[in-house]
């Protein structure tokens, strides 16, 4: 008889783990990304709220945006520097004719050199323009 009520109970806890999981997540897999541009100067927030701490910067109007999922009254966009936020729905304009273009490689194959010059600079592109993402040492 214990070892029926420690099952049930067991059963019952997987059970709402699952069911709670799923509740409280969010995936994009199936959500159909669309592009937009911003029609004013707007935040960009870590959490789909209006609370000011919530701000990570104010972005400037006509940026544009690809949106990759929606949160209650939010988009979650990905900016042309990549960066990637909450964003209120009323201040974006979705439009699939808007094209994003990066300077960024969107694959970056590892590979090995031998650095002659101390301090070298690690970049994500092949020129001076590219952002610097890393400093080599000299041993």
């Amino acid at each position: 008889m214990i070892r029926k009520k420690s099952l049930l109970v067991i059963y019952i806890t997987v059970l709402m783990v699952l069911l709670l999981s799923n509740i409280f997540s969010y995936s994009t897999k199936n959500y159909k990304q669309e592009y937009g541009i911003t029609t004013t100067n707007v935040n960009l927030r870590k959490m789909p709220n209006n609370n000011s701490s919530s701000i990570v910067k104010t972005i400037k109007s006509n940026t544009k945006l690809k949106i990759v999922g929606k949160i209650a009254d939010f988009y979650i966009v990905v900016l042309e520097t990549k960066e990637v936020g909450f964003m209120s729905k009323d201040f974006v304009k979705t439009a699939n004719n808007i094209t994003i273009t990066t300077t960024y490689y969107e694959t970056i194959s590892p590979y090995f050199a031998d650095v002659q010059n101390m301090d070298t600079n690690i970049r994500l592109g092949p020129n001076t323009t590219f952002k610097v993402i890393r400093q080599t040492k000299y041993f």
